[in-house]
């Protein structure tokens, strides 16, 4: 598996005109369908699901660390392309780090982020509902609708290193 034909499958799943839904609803691709496809076209399997997919390589706890703290350790420690990011349901790919942000940029089916809101003690959803391209923090520049502990970054509890 090359750079570039990871590219090229990233980018044909990404331009795809579907929508994410959990589990295959509807039969739409979630986030462990996502990975799973990705790996798939190059013979690498993985299972269905995020949390075994979770547990597919050399992981690396990011539990008890902040939010700097693990943005850190995955920019010192990820493989671009053959690093999972994870936490409780959700799975996503490490594409790389972006030094304008000095974020790590993911790969992920993204079904929303989730909101508050205003003046009240509710919460909400800001729907995606689709594969896309974000840093670690999609949802930041809605604050205060959306909190800084609702940002994937705070909800990661491992790193997976597929050999």
């Amino acid at each position: 598996m090359t750079t570039h034909e990871s590219q090229d499958r990233l980018w044909a799943l990404v331009e795809t005109d579907w929508v994410a839904g959990w589990g295959g609803l509807y039969e739409n691709r979630d986030c462990s369908a996502l990975i799973q496809d990705l790996f798939a076209g190059f013979g690498i399997p993985l299972p269905r699901n995020s949390g075994d997919q979770a547990e597919s390589g050399n992981f690396i706890s990011l539990k008890g660390l902040s939010g700097q703290e693990k943005q850190n350790l995955i920019r010192e420690q990820a493989v671009p392309l053959l690093t999972l990011l994870y936490m409780p349901g959700h799975i996503m790919l490490y594409l790389g780090h972006d030094p304008v942000s000095d974020s790590a940029v993911i790969c992920h089916a993204m079904w929303g982020v989730t909101t508050r809101p205003l003046f009240t003690n509710g919460t909400g959803r800001r729907i995606g509902g689709r594969t896309v391209i974000t840093t670690l923090t999609p949802g930041k520049k809605l604050f205060p609708r959306v909190r800084p502990g609702n940002l994937l970054v705070e909800k990661l509890t491992r790193m997976v290193l597929l050999n």
